[in-house]
């Protein structure tokens, strides 16, 4: 574990977690094992990983809160790829039902058979996933290879896969077919896939908009917009919209194209229609405000927010950071956190350092 904020957050997730008698939960103090850490990088000290018969079955280099590692448990213990027995399974999974319970989104996969070239790329892409979604497969010999996410909370109740069965694009459509059609971050968020990607960014603030909660659900707009809102007022979200140039605290919508703010009063569009020809015409317009480089992310203060929330408060400065302005692939390994020059556990925070150490001995690490 980097920190013992986190090292105390698995051991409460282990104190409440059910597992079963032949799972067990642990930690490697390095201090007391330097045979099993030799060879360990800055890398391998925030990540989790998963066995299995003495494979090695998932990892996850991610920090969050006892139920995001709750649910990558579960997520392991159920296995990166499920086979769907018989009918009745493939009904319940599809209603989004996992052990009982109710999930956002689950992916289905049906092929006619395990030997089915897209079948088994469909396999690699759940295998590379693996801990993050609800992946699942059921096999019927009459049945040509389709894929389709099911998520029961949203208007659009599936999303089905178009593309040519290959791991790359199926590893895509799973990723962005599970996300919620509206991304809640009022209470912030620990990735940076709303920075590094070449979508613009909705955010919703202050209120509810039927015209954009309507628009949100049509795939063919999420394919050009991440759609967001924000709920409630704390310091960091009105710092936020400072940023973003937001001077009341009338509902408001914001298009965020890279350092392009757009604001949008929430009375204004009258329908989905209304507001995609808004927002076409914006792409062209002059800009409510253009966000400088040199000052921090908008989007930063929000991440203080759910760093404090898992880390416990902190007085933090963010700064500045001209990449989060750069397209990205969000599929390439997680960035090592720096062995020098360091403040503390919280990944978010940490700065300097270039020392690297061989990790080839814990490449499942």
């Amino acid at each position: 574990m980097v920190s013992l904020h986190t090292f105390n957050i698995w051991s409460e997730v282990a104190e409440k977690i059910k597992v079963s008698e032949d799972t067990v939960l642990a930690h490697v103090p390095c201090h007391d094992n330097s045979d099993f850490c030799q060879g360990l990088n800055s890398e391998d000290y925030h990540t989790v990983v998963s066995y299995k018969n003495g494979q090695n079955t998932g990892k996850t280099e991610n920090i969050g809160d006892e139920e995001f590692y709750e649910r990558w448990i579960e997520l392991n213990q159920l296995g990166s790829f499920n086979k769907l027995e018989n009918e009745s399974k493939l009904s319940e999974f599809k209603k989004g039902i996992v052990r009982g319970k109710k999930r956002s989104s689950v992916t289905i996969g049906v092929f006619p058979s395990e030997k089915d070239t897209s079948f088994q790329h469909f396999q690699i892409a759940a295998e590379n996933l693996a801990g993050k979604y609800y992946v699942a497969y059921f096999i019927n010999e009459n049945s040509k290879p389709a894929i389709t996410t099911y998520r029961f909370a949203e208007k659009q109740k599936r999303t089905d896969y178009s593309g040519k069965f290959d791991p790359a694009t199926l590893m895509e459509f799973i990723t962005k077919s599970s996300f919620p059609s509206i991304i809640d971050i009022s209470h912030g968020f620990t990735t940076d896939i709303l920075f590094h990607q070449k979508r613009q960014i909705l955010i919703l603030i202050g209120g509810e908009s039927e015209p954009f909660s309507k628009l949100a659900s049509r795939q063919d707009a999420r394919k050009s917009y991440i759609f967001t809102k924000v709920d409630g007022e704390n310091e960091n979200v009105q710092k936020m919209k400072a940023s973003l140039g937001i001077v009341d605290d009338k509902p408001t919508i914001v298009l965020l194209n890279k350092d392009r703010v757009h604001l949008i009063s929430t009375s204004k569009p009258k329908c989905p229609d209304h507001l995609q020809k808004i927002l076409q015409a914006l792409s062209t317009a002059e800009s409510t405000k253009v966000l400088s480089t040199k000052d921090p992310h908008p989007l930063r203060y929000l991440q203080v927010q759910k760093v404090n929330e898992v880390f416990g408060f902190e007085e933090t400065i963010v700064l500045p950071d001209h990449t989060l302005f750069l397209d990205s692939n969000p599929f390439s390994s997680h960035p090592p956190i720096p062995q020098e020059g360091g403040t503390g556990g919280c990944p978010f925070m940490q700065g300097g350092g270039t020392g690297v150490v061989d990790s080839a001995h814990h490449s499942e690490l």
